[in-house]
């Protein structure tokens, strides 16, 4: 095997690690651009709640999501 064909391996390695170095912080990219669009889908449609029906659209939601805040502080709180 001569020194030019390992150079060539080693640098397609390299090239390899760093595609999939991309191809992760992509995804991650992806999941925080997701969590951002649900997070102002759910403000709009209480916004929305809040024109259609007045005062019970802005506290019914907020009495509703009780429950699942606490069963996420329960899910932080036990690790």
């Amino acid at each position: 095997m001569s020194r030019f064909e390992t150079f060539e391996k080693d640098t397609l390695l390299t090239e390899l690690e760093n595609s999939k170095e991309v191809e992760e912080n992509l995804d991650s990219r992806a999941i925080r651009r997701n969590i951002y669009v649900v997070i102002a889908s759910i403000v709009l449609l209480w916004v929305s709640a809040i024109l259609a029906f007045g005062l019970p659209g802005l506290y019914i939601p907020a009495v509703c999501f009780v429950p699942v805040m606490f069963a996420i502080l329960i899910y932080i709180s036990r690790g």
